[in-house]
């Protein structure tokens, strides 16, 4: 695993520094001003978008999970997972298309790079909040997923310059292997307490 998390690591510590350095350099101040707004104020907005979710498939499987119905509090997780694994593709994938359409200068590397560190703060924010708060325990899954989507998508990006389409079926594919993750451990976890009551 450390593989994957060394530089996914280095990445979140640098990536976006080094970034916008190099746009500084550029003078593309208007991506970087966008960029960083985004950021810093996303949270709220994804705030916001997570909301539906959490009425729609959060409460009607917490209610059914407390009247031991776990197949359809599963169902209910698996609705909430695809719904944020789905905001999160389209967060992402929107930030880099908005940032990449704003640049006065297009420099692929700079922009892909910048584009990751922007979009991926506020989520990851919002997922060390959730833990935090003895929240969501799979938050960080779906972090981490969309972390290794976007360097899969952003380096595609860099070598191809491939279109929406197939940036979008990258992320997605990605993004819908963490969410089979979640339910596993969802239904491992869910096993796991059963056995726990039955025998208590």
């Amino acid at each position: 695993m450390e593989i994957v998390f060394l530089p996914l690591m280095i990445l979140n510590m640098v990536g976006g520094v080094a970034a916008a350095i190099w746009l500084i350099v550029l003078g593309d101040w208007l991506v970087l001003g966008v960029g960083i707004a985004i950021a810093f104020f996303g949270n709220w907005i994804i705030n916001l978008a997570l909301m539906p979710g959490m009425f729609l498939f959060g409460a009607p499987g917490m209610a059914l999970e407390n009247k031991g119905k776990h197949g359809g509090a599963l169902f209910f997780a698996f609705l909430n997972a695809v719904y944020v694994a789905a905001l999160i593709t389209f967060w992402c994938i929107g930030t880099l298309l908005l940032l990449t359409s704003l640049a006065k200068t297009y420099s692929v590397v700079p922009l892909t790079l910048f584009a990751y560190g922007c979009a991926t703060a506020p989520w990851a924010y919002l997922a060390q909040k959730d833990q935090q708060s003895g929240g969501n325990e799979f938050s960080n899954i779906a972090i981490l997923f969309a972390e290794i989507a976007f360097v899969a998508m952003g380096l595609t990006n860099i070598i191809a310059r491939p279109t929406t389409g197939i940036l979008l079926a990258i992320f997605s594919c990605i993004m819908a292997v963490g969410v089979v993750l979640e339910m596993l451990l969802a239904v491992y976890q869910s096993r796991k307490e059963q056995r726990f009551r039955a025998n208590s």
